[in-house]
Order: C-alpha cells, then structure tokens, then sequence
C-alpha cells in the first residue's frame, strides 16, 4: 500500500541509496581511466534534517518504521528522510575509506542543503486539496521572505562540486555537509560514536532492503 509517508521514505532515502551505490561502477571505471580524476558525489539533503523527530531510530528496524503507512505525519517523514540522508553519506564516505578498491579511495561524496528554493516543487502532490491548499499559502509566505531564486538554490551545490578545497584529494574531511557554501553543523544524533553505530546500522538495513548484501559493497 502507498502513502505520501512511504513515497518520501523511498523516494528521498531508498532512491537516492540505490542510485548512487548503482552509479559506483562507472564512477570507479572513470578513476581508472584517468589519474586525475577525482569523482565527487552530492547528496541532496536538507536544513530541515536539524529539526527530524526520528523517534523510529529505536524501532527493531529503521527500515521498517520508516515504511509504515500509517504514518501520517507528511513533515516529520521529510524531515526523518532528510536526516537519513546525512547518515548515508557519512557511512558511505566511511565504506569508500574502507574499499578494497582503491578508486573508491579518490572518491569525495557530501551531504548539500539548498535551501528554501522557489521552485515548482511541492505543486503537485497526492495528498488532500486541503493540505495542498494549506500547503501552498504557507510555502508561498514562506517564499515572499526567505526563498532564494532557482539560480542561488544551486550555488551550494556547484560549490561542493567545482570548489578545489571541498575535494579530498586537497585534504578535505569526507562525509561533510555544506549549506550556504560553507561546512556546516550537522543534527547531534549524527555525531559521535553513537551517530556512527546509527549510520551503519542503517547502512546495513538499507542494503538489505535494496536487495544487496552489505558485504557486496566492494562486489559492485
């Protein structure tokens, strides 16, 4: 059964995971044709992860609780999934460090936010005309105030893209997360020894979901 809860769950986390690891190969192909070359990945993530609830991070399995359909909580799962965001790019920034394949060692990938971006996202939507409607005079105040045009929504990630010293080939830390181009602060449930235990749990929780064995990681 599908719900806007589940959707975002996959489209922003699931997607996004099986995406890039699906897309290493090639990246890894490219390394070995060019020693120059030192790919970058950019994962769309967002302010709003400061402010995720995540109670499921508790649940027997983060997967599972993520994909409940009787959530109804539109906000909170953005919120959640953007958060997961974070966390998959510090544990893949942490698994590339750790490769057997040296390629996967050139390899930079850090977490974007763009900010509030006047854009036509959020225009259409399966949920209610209400929460449409409710939705669209908020965001349009919203956009009135603070909103950034399409061009300055992308500046940060161009920077993290182009930007010499955001590379880890010019020393740069792995797995960071920039917002107005710059490294920023990220949600403290990321940090520490804790915030690895959570990050790799989910690591191994979504490679199951998509259907690869963690240990395939350096199979792909």
């Amino acid at each position: 059964m599908s719900s806007p809860c589940r959707d975002r769950f996959a489209t922003n986390h699931l997607g996004t995971a099986l995406l890039t690891l699906l897309l290493l190969p090639v990246i890894r192909k490219t390394v070995e044709q060019d020693a120059n070359t030192y790919p970058r990945v950019l994962i769309l993530a967002s302010e709003m992860h400061h402010w995720a609830p995540f109670a499921d991070r508790n649940a027997a399995s983060i997967v599972q609780a993520m994909d409940d359909p009787t959530n109804k909580s539109l906000k909170e799962r953005y919120q959640d999934s953007k958060l997961l965001n974070i966390l998959f790019t510090r544990s893949l920034a942490a698994h590339l460090k750790d490769s057997r394949h040296p390629e996967d060692k050139r390899i930079t990938v850090s977490a974007i936010n763009p900010g509030l971006v006047a854009s036509e996202l959020g225009v259409k939507s399966d949920v209610s005309i209400w929460n449409r409607l409710r939705f669209t005079v908020v965001i349009s105040i919203m956009r009135g105030l603070i909103a950034r045009n399409i061009m300055d929504g992308a500046k940060t990630t161009v920077y993290a893209a182009i930007e010499p010293q955001c590379g880890i080939e010019n020393g740069a830390e792995n797995g960071l997360y920039y917002s107005s181009c710059r490294v920023a602060h990220v949600n403290p449930v990321v940090e520490g020894e804790d915030g690895k235990a959570l990050g790799e749990r989910l690591w191994k929780e979504t490679m199951e979901t998509i259907q690869m064995h963690p240990n395939e990681f350096d199979d792909i």
